[in-house]
């Protein structure tokens, strides 16, 4: 499906996909993929929900990274979206997702319930990988930034480190290497995130962690 897009104050540009009826849904997809993630599971929402698939900034069909690109520019941008829709949002995040989603809530007052999907533990990246992924990103090679990605990135805080051969059997090899040449971007983000639990203190949106 084509397509909608929405513009932040800032001129990003977020692509999303919405379909369904009913409620507001919006499903904020993990790292080095794209909304594509959802494709199985939006087919069984569809019947009781407004289904709004974003793709964060640097994935997807939306715009790069911006060059100052952090988390919390990423969750205000998300917050963004979230807040123009007017109306009792659910949403909901996989992964890196999940912390994005959980950071724009803090500044929302239209989500009615906050789901969180395996949201990680981000670990600093080792020296040897980010040489790794500056080698990868230089010679703008997407085989090796995509899989840098699940057997460096998260492969670090998991120990599951797959062969290259191995994860192009994957379904998801397909959408990894799309979103290859954000790796470096997003990599860096992740390896610089700090969770300050002190600023969730009077945080009262129902949440579901799962």
């Amino acid at each position: 499906m084509m397509p909608e897009y929405f513009v932040t104050e800032n001129g990003l540009r977020l692509a999303y996909e919405r379909v369904g009826k009913g409620p507001a849904l919006v499903l904020v997809h993990g790292g080095f993929v794209d909304r594509s993630a959802w494709v199985r599971l939006m087919p069984l929402l569809t019947a009781d929900f407004t289904v709004y698939a974003v793709d964060r900034p640097g994935h997807g069909d939306s715009d790069a990274y911006p060059s100052d690109a952090t988390f919390s520019t990423e969750a205000l941008a998300l917050a963004e979206f979230v807040g123009s829709l007017a109306q009792s949002v659910y949403l909901v995040g996989h992964s890196s997702g999940a912390r994005v989603a959980l950071h724009a809530a803090q500044h929302l007052s239209n989500v009615r319930r906050l789901a969180l999907y395996e949201p990680p533990a981000f670990q600093p990246l080792s020296a040897e990988l980010k040489a790794q992924i500056s080698a990868a990103s230089a010679a703008a090679d997407r085989e090796q930034l995509a899989w840098l990605a699940v057997s460096g990135v998260i492969g670090e805080s998991t120990g599951e480190r797959f062969p290259l051969d191995v994860l192009k059997q994957s379904p998801m090899w397909a959408t990894l290497y799309r979103n290859a040449l954000s790796v470096p971007t997003e990599a860096a983000i992740y390896d610089r995130y700090e969770f300050d639990a002190a600023a969730f203190a009077g945080f009262a949106i129902p949440t579901l962690l799962l």
